[in-house]
């Protein structure tokens, strides 16, 4: 069971912002780094029973347009789990995230655009150990 608001707002001009903030027990399925990784309900040290894990996403982002042609993206995103005590789990089970992506976006006309995007996340696992990774993409579309 879980609850989501979200939501875009207008801030000034050709500024606005996104957010979403996803927060429950058992829905970690729905989380896109949670995929996968049976973090719903996790063994517990009594046998035979499960217990369900609770989840918070958060997501703001910044958009602004330039022109009808050129807009920007500032994304962040935050993703906990959090176990409960007596969970029987192995120490490298995803604990938490943090995502950050900036773009730029550029349209020739309506069928043909471009963008350049850099991402960078950051994965904490139970043990403590941390990885991070950096990544710089260009895309082209075509769309009709």
């Amino acid at each position: 069971m879980g609850v989501q608001l979200s939501g875009m707002n207008q801030i000034y001009g050709p500024l606005s912002w996104n957010y979403n903030i996803v927060y429950g027990r058992g829905i970690s399925t729905y989380l896109q780094d949670d995929t996968g990784l049976n973090l719903d309900a996790v063994p517990t040290t009594k046998a035979g029973k499960l217990e369900m894990v609770k989840n918070l996403g958060l997501t703001a982002g910044l958009n602004y347009k330039f022109s009808s042609k050129v807009s920007t993206n500032l994304v962040f995103s935050h993703l906990v789990n959090y176990l409960p005590d007596n969970a029987d789990i192995s120490t490298d089970t995803y604990r938490y995230g943090d995502y950050f992506v900036a773009n730029v976006l550029y349209n020739f006309n309506r069928f043909v655009g471009a963008g350049i995007e850099y991402d960078y996340g950051l994965r904490k696992d139970f043990a403590g150990n941390i990885l991070h990774s950096n990544r710089l993409q260009v895309q082209m579309s075509v769309t009709f």
